[in-house]
C-alpha cells in the first residue's frame, strides 16, 4: 500500500463532474480530500491517494486526461 499526496486544479470544464469518486473506483485507489477550495467555476483539492503503485499511477493519468493539474505535495517533517 502506498500513499500519495497531490495538488489538483480544477478547469472550468472539469470542476462540476465527479472525476475524485469515478477515478478512485475506476482504479480502486483511496481518495482522502484533506483541504480544498471548489466553485461553479474552478477549484482545486488537497488529495491522499492510497493503493498499491501502479494504481496510483494511473489514476494520475486519469486525472490529466480530464484537464485536471496535478502537481505534487512535498510533505515537510518538523524538527524541534
Amino acid at each position: 500500500m502506498v500513499t500519495k499526496r497531490v495538488h489538483l486544479t480544477f478547469s472550468k470544464e472539469a470542476v462540476r463532474q465527479p472525476i475524485i469518486w469515478q477515478v478512485g473506483q475506476e482504479f480502486e485507489v483511496v481518495m482522502n480530500i484533506r483541504r480544498a477550495d471548489v466553485q461553479h467555476d474552478m477549484g482545486w483539492v488537497e488529495l491522499e491517494m492510497e493503493g498499491d503503485e501502479e494504481s496510483i499511477a494511473k489514476a494520475m493519468k486519469a486525472f490529466q486526461q480530464r484537464g485536471v493539474r496535478i502537481d505534487p505535495i512535498e510533505l515537510q517533517t518538523v524538527t524541534g
